[in-house]
């Protein structure tokens, strides 16, 4: 990709990972990012999605837009499979048609959770709920558009906007409410800011064919154990206790074991740090920690 031109699209600008977007280009002065807001850039509607691409010097689309209300899709499938299925699929025709690299992410939750081993690129998906599956089916129908396109895999992703774990862990906490966490998912958190720069790492580096990429953090935690962490570094002596999965009424099932290896990412030069610090800075962002 030529730095130097273009324009690159972010649609999904208003949810955590498009704002950290907007945050991060601050950092790329050399760089023109387009934020569309949400009426605008309806990545479901083919004639708006044409109007912010045709003729308007676009060289890369990062979709940030997604339904990631997991239990609520287990009831409202129509609109999942909208958002994560059919809007891919819009985007990837025109960036098909308009020769343009396009940049999608995806999740943990395409698979079963039971290899208990990280889930490298190449492991067969097998997703538990709704929200798995409406996911992968849009990575299929990126793979089967004929465009240029890196799918971005990642979890558990935070950051400093909207709400998160980490907003609603120090949410509660402070109204005082005995809290009650699963230790028995593992996964890995995923700071949203990184997970941009990662992003425009890959796309300077260069997009070419088909590829999928996992990106998270270094290490592994349990919900519980992420919650504990935020605490500390709050300095937030929080009523915490662990429970099982089986105890806490969910409407989705998730992966027990979701970790992601990122050996592709760090082979490639991406920058990836533990967990624990980039949890740190996150914080220090929202004004928790000095």
């Amino acid at each position: 990709m030529d730095w130097g031109h273009g324009k690159i699209l972010v649609t999904g600008a208003s949810g955590q990972l498009g704002r950290s977007f907007a945050q991060v280009a601050e950092e790329y002065p050399a760089l023109s990012f387009v934020f569309p807001d949400e009426r605008e850039s309806d990545i479901t509607d083919p004639v708006r999605m044409e109007q912010l691409i045709d003729g308007k010097s676009i060289s890369a689309v990062i979709n940030c837009a997604a339904y990631t209300a997991v239990d609520r899709a287990e009831e409202d499938q129509t609109a999942a499979v909208k958002v994560n299925t059919e809007g891919p699929a819009v985007l990837a025709r025109l960036c098909a048609r308009e020769r343009i690299p396009l940049i999608h992410y995806s999740t943990d939750y395409v698979f079963d959770g039971l290899a208990g081993k990280p889930y490298t690129e190449a492991d067969e998906p097998s997703p538990l709920n709704v929200y798995g599956r409406t996911k992968l089916e849009g990575e299929r129908e990126i793979a089967s558009s004929g465009c240029t396109a890196l799918i971005i895999r990642t979890s558990w992703v935070y950051s400093r906007f909207g709400n998160n774990f980490v907003a609603t862990m120090l949410r509660l906490a402070r109204e005082g409410y005995p809290l009650k966490v699963v230790d028995d998912q593992h996964g890995t958190p995923a700071l949203a800011t990184d997970i941009s720069r990662a992003t425009l790492f890959m796309l300077h580096r260069g997009i070419e064919g088909f590829d999928i990429l996992n990106y998270n953090a270094l290490g592994s935690t349990t919900w519980y154990g992420f919650a504990r962490e935020i605490f500390r570094l709050a300095g937030i002596p929080a009523a915490v206790s662990p429970i099982a999965t089986d105890r806490y009424p969910a409407k989705a099932r998730r992966p027990t074991f979701g970790v992601l290896d990122t050996t592709k990412a760090q082979a490639l030069g991406i920058p990836i740090r533990p967990w624990q610090d980039a949890l740190a800075e996150c914080m220090r962002e929202m004004g928790i920690v000095k």
